[in-house]
């Protein structure tokens, strides 16, 4: 299965590998391990090979971890939801945006109905999933004016993505889980919450909107990069030759 933004199928061009495996639970790990243990290998190098960036917090199924039957599944995520704490509100905000890419997706698809089962009747868990997406703050001062990042790779510009679409993404999640909606897509899911009362009327369109617009504004300067990173690679070709 694929996670956060594959299983959005809202992937930019700078997305990285969220991925894992679900196997049946007649899975014997002397029996059956090597052979799993080189598929996850063999499909995240492929991925690699195409573009797709190792995850820097390895989520991958190459990480035994995250290569467990569906048993083992289920049970991470109810204790995620049941017992959440700094470390699994994390795996929750990864692990919650789940979608099936190959083999039995009746298995993944379990996993969702689960979530969507628990999750409205989790009100700790509801709870502190919000406080932490309030945690994402927009990137505007007390006069309302832009506020540059301060450090890191970023510094002097505006990350759009740790300050733009993904507040919106973890704020429409949380909204999601807790009307028990199994859509997967940000839209997919303002159309799920503008059906219930969980928000005023008008603000999951005016959600929808900022979602696009930022999102396309990103993609716009990712491809700007890339084109810009591509013409200097030729003419330092050139310069070589």
């Amino acid at each position: 299965m694929v996670l956060g933004s594959m299983a959005r199928e809202e992937p930019t061009i700078n997305a990285d590998q969220d991925n894992a495996l679900v196997l049946d639970d007649a899975y014997d790990p002397e029996q059956h391990g090597d052979y799993f243990e080189a598929l996850a290998t063999f499909v995240c190098d492929g991925l690699a090979g195409c573009g797709y960036a190792y995850c820097k917090g390895d989520v991958m199924a190459t990480n035994p971890r995250w290569r467990q039957p569906l048993a083992v599944w289920k049970r991470y995520f109810e204790k995620w939801m049941r017992e959440p704490n700094p470390e699994r509100l994390l795996h929750s905000s990864i692990f919650f945006d789940l979608a099936p890419v190959h083999g039995e997706a009746p298995m993944v698809e379990a996993l969702q109905d689960l979530i969507a089962e628990q999750a409205p009747r989790s009100e700790l868990f509801l709870a502190a999933l919000a406080r932490n997406a309030k945690n994402r703050t927009p990137p505007l001062g007390f006069f309302r004016q832009f506020v540059m990042e301060q450090d890191g790779e970023h510094r002097k510009s505006i990350n759009l993505k740790r300050r733009g679409t993904a507040p919106l993404t973890d704020l429409v999640r949380v909204h999601a889980l807790a009307c028990g909606s199994k859509a997967q897509n940000t839209f997919a899911r303002l159309d799920d919450i503008a059906a219930t009362k969980l928000v005023g009327q008008g603000v999951a369109e005016r959600l929808r909107y900022a979602f696009e617009f930022l999102s396309m504004v990103r993609i716009r300067h990712q491809a700007e990069d890339r084109a810009w990173a591509g013409a200097g690679q030729q003419r330092r070709s050139r310069a070589r030759g």
